[in-house]
């Protein structure tokens, strides 16, 4: 039995290691970080006076061709939209994110991804950084003093609006339950992307709990942050040895929803076994919050049928050490900084059981 166990667990990693292993070699492709990015975004955000063209697919065309493409009818098309979108998980709007008649100029590097989700009356298949360094001073110089002031306030009132705007109200509004026990999960968020090392990477799948990740977290690159790309879960126990071993040099912070957790909890053994530097947070609210809520949107009702994990808690802490992990259970505030600094630094497993909230008022 133990040796069917350690070929599953075995098993498990490989393919998440396989996983992993093509997403990094796919995203090395890619020669844009995202600091470079929002920088030529930002920049972009001031060309406004290029022309209409009439729809075509470029590939392989020169910044300076490009441009010309840009200014061919003199319509006075405007490239002075940019749209920063992401794809949330089980949720749909009818509400397209782009308005309608809105032309498109797409770069990028995949070709299969150009005018994938909208038609493009340019797409470009280019390294996105170094065309966007070679082709904004080309449109700079196209541009009117007119034009150039109207970008520069709408750069004024984008920013009162933007990501890092918004995570310094929202780090206000923590303060008035950052002594709350158990922890509220948003406070909870912050409190590890303030205390994470520059380097770390961030494997998350804590559902409710880590709602609120991405308005602290900052993207330092295109590996620092693996999250769920759909509805299903338990990818992340297993997932993080496999993101570890693709990235040998940087430590894996993996935050994870204890419900999620057990779906590949034996994913702690690789961990150790193989001597990886990942840190499990598991958010413990002692039960399937997701579905709860789930349940109150779509059939109107609180009545809970096997959504709770109170009768037996489960013991993490036991769990983890059985396996071979060091693990410590937290319910104060100020032990989160130093517990989790202290398990990265230490360059082994190491898992942190966090007592959060779970929503329905326990």
């Amino acid at each position: 039995m133990m040796t069917l166990m350690k070929g599953f667990v075995l098993l498990l990693t490989c393919f998440a290691i396989v996983l992993f292993g093509v997403i990094l070699d796919a995203q090395a492709e890619t020669c844009s970080t995202s600091s470079e990015m929002d920088a030529a975004t930002k920049a972009a955000l001031q060309r406004t006076d290029a022309g209409r063209y009439a729809p075509r697919e470029v590939s392989g065309l020169s910044p300076a061709r490009l441009a010309r493409h840009m200014t061919h009818s003199g319509k006075g098309w405007q490239v002075n939209d940019a749209v920063r979108s992401r794809v949330s998980t089980m949720r749909h709007n009818l509400v397209d994110p782009l308005p309608e008649g809105m032309p498109v100029v797409q770069i990028g590097e995949r070709d299969w991804e150009l005018g994938k989700n909208y038609p493009a009356e340019i797409a470009l298949g280019a390294c996105v950084r170094e065309t966007l360094r070679a082709l904004l001073p080309i449109l700079r110089g196209k541009m009117s003093a007119g034009r150039k002031t109207q970008a520069a306030q709408r750069l004024v009132e984008i920013a009162k609006n933007n990501w890092t705007a918004k995570r310094e109200r929202l780090a206000k509004d923590m303060l008035a339950v950052a002594g709350a026990k158990p922890l509220d999960p948003r406070w909870l968020m912050m409190t590890i992307a303030d205390a994470l090392p520059k380097d770390a990477v961030v494997v998350e799948e804590g559902l409710t709990s880590t709602f609120s990740l991405q308005s602290f977290l900052r993207f330092r690159d295109a590996q620092s942050f693996y999250g769920l790309a759909s509805g299903g879960i338990g990818f992340a126990m297993a997932g993080a040895v496999g993101i570890s071993v693709a990235l040998p040099n940087r430590p894996v912070v993996a935050i994870v929803g204890d419900g999620s957790a057990m779906y590949s909890i034996q994913a702690l053994w690789t961990a150790a076994n193989l001597k990886r530097p990942i840190t499990y947070v598991i958010c413990d609210n002692r039960s399937y919050r997701i579905l709860k809520e789930r349940l109150v949107s779509m059939r109107g009702t609180e009545k809970f049928v096997g959504m709770d994990l109170r009768d037996p808690e489960i013991d993490f802490v036991a769990l983890s050490q059985s396996m071979g992990v060091p693990a410590r259970r937290i319910s104060d505030a100020q032990d989160v900084v130093p517990a989790l600094r202290a398990s990265i630094a230490s360059g082994v497993p190491n898992l942190l059981d966090i007592s959060v909230a779970d929503g329905f008022g326990g």
